[in-house]
Formats: structure tokens, sequence, C-alpha cells
């Protein structure tokens, strides 16, 4: 698998490695639209795989849910050989209390 950057290609292995940089935060990102936040990782991820649609996926399953600022959502984005996707989406309830 490979992801499209910027004209450029980046191997999923390459993203793998720097993912694995990706802990904890220091900024939150706010799409206007939306009234959801990522992370720095999130973030990183979106531009090295050009992989902003995802945001697009997160908002649209976000609004069912009454979130509270401390909610959170894990997101698990599995792409196979194919190049078909499944997303899997963990809403924890108040996980910072």
């Amino acid at each position: 698998m490979s992801a499209t950057t910027q004209n450029s290609v980046i191997k999923s292995t390459e993203l793998e490695n720097i993912m694995s940089y990706c802990y904890g935060t220091e900024n939150y990102y706010k799409i206007p639209q939306y009234s959801f936040k990522y992370t720095d990782g999130v973030k990183t991820f979106c531009e090295k795989a050009d992989a902003y649609w995802l945001l697009d996926i997160v908002a649209s399953i976000s609004r069912h849910y009454k979130q509270m600022p401390e909610d959170f959502i894990i997101i698990d984005l599995i792409v196979g050989e194919d190049n078909k996707a499944s997303i899997t989406f963990e809403y924890t309830k108040g996980i910072f209390d």
C-alpha cells in the first residue's frame, strides 16, 4: 500500500514509522463546520497519507454523538492488500474522568 502526498508516494512502512512517533499531543485542531477536535497525530497522518477525507468520515459519524469535551473517539483504519479499507469507531464517554 502507498499513499500519495504532494505528488510523491509514501510507502505504508514509511507511514507506520512516522506514526510511531505520534503519541500525546501539543496542539488540537478543529474543523470550523464541525464540533470536534483532532490531535497532532491525526494531522500528521492526514498530511502524510493525503487522507483529509478521513476527517469528513469522522465528522459525519461524530455528529450522531452528543459529545462532551472529555469524550474520545478511537478510529481503526485497516487497509488490506487489495487497497480496500474498513473503519471502526470506538466512542468512549468521559475518558479523562
